[in-house]
This record gives structure tokens, sequence and C-alpha cells, in this order.
């Protein structure tokens, strides 16, 4: 159906919705189904993402700069996480210098770790670039 100013109208259950009413509605579905997603991942338990490392001592962290790019070389003593015992923390991301803040914090204090590599660049031996590192407790 068309009303006078040639807008689409749909009849249903004898109420006229217009087509921008429907979008409207639709995105406020969508808003609250995002809504209940964010909630959903907070009040369920601490998940890992893949590939995760398991927990290992860091020994030594090296900050590195070589003109170009900035990183810090992250050295622990487990090498079952792509077959090395050597990270890198990207500190030219907002994420990195948490990182190494975290790492400088476990090798001080002696707490255990846990590192992924990133899923961008996945495992390519020593080196490895790394997306998180967990401190245990």
């Amino acid at each position: 159906m068309i009303d006078e100013k040639n807008t689409f109208l749909i009849v249903h259950a004898g109420k006229e919705q217009s087509m921008a009413g429907q979008q409207m509605l639709k995105k406020v579905c969508d808003r609250i189904a995002a809504c209940v997603a964010v909630v959903a991942s907070m009040i369920s338990g601490p998940s890992f993402a893949e590939p995760t490392g398991t927990p290992a001592n860091v020994t030594l962290v090296r900050v590195y700069d070589n003109g170009q790019y900035s990183f810090a070389l992250l050295y622990i003593n487990n090498p079952d996480l792509c077959g090395t015992g050597t990270f890198t923390i990207p500190l030219d991301t907002p994420a990195g210098p948490g990182m190494l803040s975290i790492a400088m914090t476990a090798m001080t204090t002696q707490k255990l770790v846990k590192v992924e590599v990133s899923n961008v660049t996945g495992c390519q031996g020593q080196g490895s670039r790394l997306q998180s590192i967990y401190l245990l407790p």
C-alpha cells in the first residue's frame, strides 16, 4: 500500500508500519543482540585464545629498536609453543607496552606466564609475534 507521501506501508494485524519503522526495529534488535553477546562474554569463565603455550618462567627480556621498529624479545624457559622459547612483543601497538610490563613483572616476581601467539602471523619459530601474555597467580 502507498500513502499520500508515496511511502510504502505494510499492514500487519490491522496496524500500519512504515519501512523506516521496520528498519529502526531491526537496528534496535541488532543492538540488543550485541549487548547480550558482550554481557555473556563478560560473565563466562576465562578463555584463552589459541595457540597458547603452557605456563613458563620469563628468563630474559630484551628491548630493541632497529630505527624502524621497536619491539621486545621475550625469553621463556618452555619451548613447547612454536618450537621456541623466544617471542617478539611489538612495542609500536597500543597493547605492546602493557605486555612488556607484564613480562617484566613476571621476571622480577618469578611468577609464571602463558603466552599467546598472534592470530594474524601465527607460529613462525624463533621470534614469533605475541598477541597476549597472561600473568598467572
